[in-house]
């Protein structure tokens, strides 16, 4: 009976140790930052114009990344995500209304096959289950579903805790990075502290 016991024992600690060494050796994957020409807004002026719809929301789902390869490395792709709309400031379609979901492509996508987390010009995928300001254009899919693109890319989601940060990549100026920084943080200011009250 003894000697059942300290095989039962000795096998449960073999299993704990080949558990603990595999998640010691898994790989953390590699970010990779890649170029795409956005559309640059000189002001949140400008912003605010040309969007079709400007909600805050909070994101409630991720689903799996479409990713185009090349020689069996990603050149491009995006996630879908889930948003449900908390206020609305903007709407041209006059069609949403709060608690409505919408669905948003997301500029970063994680690349199972290759375990690289790829961002599109910086973008820093949301959080989910925060909220964020969202200044939206309206993209159709061929199946005529609708999808949301956030302008920008970087500049038009702003977190309402302030804790969204794009990742800078190499031929990104440095002037150009503070500037879509501060304009961020003007958006904040308007929609979040206090001078538009999106929630009327």
């Amino acid at each position: 009976m003894k000697k059942t016991s300290w095989v039962y024992l000795l096998s449960l600690l073999f299993l704990a140790l080949f558990i603990l060494i595999i998640t010691v050796n898994k790989k953390k994957p590699t970010d990779v930052v890649g170029e795409a020409k956005t559309v640059y807004y000189e002001s949140v002026e400008e912003l605010t114009k040309k969007a079709d719809l400007i909600v805050t929301a909070i994101k409630t789902d991720e689903y799996d990344p479409v990713i185009k390869y090349s020689n069996g490395y990603p050149y491009a792709g995006y996630t879908l995500s889930a948003f449900r709309i908390t206020s609305i400031s903007c709407d041209h379609s006059l069609e949403y209304q709060v608690g409505d979901e919408i669905v948003v492509i997301e500029n970063q996508f994680f690349d199972k096959q290759n375990n690289l987390v790829f961002h599109t010009a910086g973008y820093t995928m949301a959080s989910k289950d925060e909220e964020y300001v969202l200044f939206l254009g309206i993209s159709k899919t061929p199946g005529n579903t609708t999808l949301f693109k956030i302008l920008g890319v970087n500049l038009g989601i702003c977190s309402v805790e302030n804790t969204y940060h794009m990742i800078p990549y190499n031929n990104e100026p440095a002037s150009e990075f503070r500037e879509i920084e501060q304009m961020r943080q003007e958006i904040y200011n308007r929609y979040i502290n206090g001078e538009i009250d999106l929630h009327q």
